[in-house]
């Protein structure tokens, strides 16, 4: 079974790796190199419980708020392409009570699993950094922690059954000496791990090379043609490749590529900006979120990366440096005297968001043996090993795997949305 997959992604990476394992014969086409878009210097936590929906109740109330601030976490380009204005509004109507839960539900069913699969892969063989030290939510009010505590009895509600441990600000700078005086609780998930996303790339990267999978990297895909008897032909930059199946985790580009063949997918990209340093001062242990702000603080063997921002920017790559200082400055009430110093990496990603917040993965309708992994917003790397497991005996086999229904296209394709 031949399978072209585009994409070298961290979604795209784990689909190549769990389909070649499962005997697919696959070639791999980034149009870059592998891990080296979105996947390069996120945040890389690896957090099964920050799977609440963005698209929630209250949510355009705190989305209001957010914008009236100077550094607000949230940025809306200004657009009149209908497409975009669409997502917009079907964002607002998916945030009721009964699609949050939903949506809810599905999501945690994607990543019951993840710390088992991260684990399976280093039992494997896939070489990566990896830490097991939670994630601790850092509150500069009261009225944050109660809400934070309240999302995750929610969680509870819906099925989650991780350990957490709310704590007062004592207790969490006893925890985490790196925060200030300033915090006056948190919510700490024990059970929460990070990689270095990276690092990731580069082992499963490795891995594709040692099963004989066939990567071109630096390779546009720029159509795809069909073939006989059900097959496809995938043009590219470097000579047409034949294909039996095609799998699509190309990220937010995957919208321009099935606008090809005629099928309008609801993604939207939703900019991150990052910057890593060794910094100076008390650097935290372990992975950090603070609460208001909306950034994350990851530490790694070398240096910490501060990550945040959700900038529906449309594809634009553009760095912007006044965002990464926004972020700098959004996390220094909550540390107690680390701050980046140069030199630091500084970096910009686009995350695929759909517009219900669950990810784009199944059957593409209406294209046969044509598939699709994307959406997967702020959660690429918690669920890159889920969804590969999932999809592997659909692409290879056509088995029905139940555990995906919720995230079929048929949700949006054909019905204006």
């Amino acid at each position: 079974m031949k399978v072209v997959l585009v994409g070298g992604g961290v979604v795209g990476l784990c689909c190549a790796r769990e389909i070649a394992r499962q005997g697919g014969e696959v070639t791999l086409v980034e149009r870059d190199r592998c891990g080296g878009a979105t996947s390069l210097r996120n945040a890389g936590q690896i957090v099964p419980s920050l799977c609440t929906p963005l698209s929630s109740p209250g949510v355009i109330k705190r989305a209001l708020g957010w914008m009236l601030k100077l550094g607000s976490p949230l940025s809306l380009r200004v657009s009149l392409d209908p497409d975009y204005l669409l997502w917009l509004l079907h964002f607002a109507l998916n945030s009721s009570e009964e699609k949050y839960r939903e949506c809810l539900k599905a999501a945690l069913v994607l990543g019951k699993d993840t710390h088992l699969l991260f684990e399976e892969l280093r039992k494997e063989g896939v070489e990566f950094e990896m830490h097991q030290k939670g994630i601790l939510f850092a509150t500069l009010s009261e009225e944050a922690l109660h809400e934070e505590t309240e999302v995750y009895r929610e969680l509870e509600r819906a099925g989650y059954d991780g350990a957490y441990e709310v704590l007062s600000g004592e207790e969490a700078r006893r925890l985490e000496p790196a925060l200030s005086e300033k915090v006056v609780g948190g919510l700490f998930v024990k059970d929460e791990r990070h990689i270095r996303p990276e690092s990731f790339a580069k082992g499963l990267t490795a891995d594709l090379r040692s099963r004989g999978v066939q990567i071109l990297e630096g390779v546009e895909v720029y159509g795809f043609r069909h073939g006989q008897k059900g097959s496809w032909r995938v043009l590219t930059s470097e000579g047409d490749l034949d294909a039996d199946r095609v799998l699509l985790a190309a990220g937010v580009w995957s919208r321009e590529l099935l606008a090809e063949l005629g099928v309008k997918i609801p993604l939207e990209a939703g900019k991150g900006y990052s910057v890593t340093s060794m910094g100076k001062g008390t650097r935290p242990q372990r992975p950090l979120k603070f609460t208001e702000a909306q950034v994350v603080a990851t530490p790694y063997d070398s240096g910490v990366r501060v990550s945040g921002m959700f900038e529906l920017s449309g594809i634009n790559l553009s760095l912007k440096r006044r965002k990464i200082e926004s972020i700098i400055r959004a996390a220094a009430p909550y540390l107690r005297d680390w701050e980046p110093m140069k030199p630091r990496l500084e970096w910009t990603g686009l995350r695929p968001a759909t517009h219900d917040s669950i990810p784009l993965i199944g059957k593409v309708p209406g294209l046969n043996n044509f598939y699709l992994a994307t959406g997967h917003g702020m959660l690429g790397v918690t669920h890159a090993p889920a969804t590969a497991r999932m999809l592997a005996p659909l692409v290879l086999e056509d088995r029905p795997v139940p555990e995906l229904e919720p995230f079929k296209l048929e949700r949006f394709v054909g019905k204006g949305k």
